[in-house]
């Protein structure tokens, strides 16, 4: 019943962007991506008033797609990806320190 929550995480290799958008009816950003393995994968964040900056940034930079390849740190959320932060070659971008 007291029990710490255990995050589920995992390392995900990104091959390209594909998407980036924001659904106004679920109040996300989702982020389409193409995985190592050629599957499409869909990392959603959840909007707060804290993010705004983040959201914006990261429509700019990730809405073209074909963004180069990277990791991305993810924690499961119910049914959900959720980036926790990004790895490209030797920068570490934390989402919610660095954007």
């Amino acid at each position: 019943m007291f029990l710490a929550r255990q995050d589920r995480l995992v390392l995900l290799k990104v091959a390209r962007t594909v998407d980036t958008g924001f659904d106004e009816l679920t109040q996300q950003l989702h982020i389409t991506a193409q995985d190592a393995a050629g599957e499409m994968v869909r990392l959603s964040l959840p909007y707060n008033s804290e993010w705004k900056k983040v959201f914006a940034r990261l429509e700019k930079e990730q809405g073209a797609s074909g963004t180069e390849s990277f990791h991305a740190l993810v924690r499961f959320e119910g049914n959900e990806l959720q980036p926790v932060s990004y790895l490209r070659s030797v920068q570490l971008t934390s989402l919610k320190l660095d954007l």
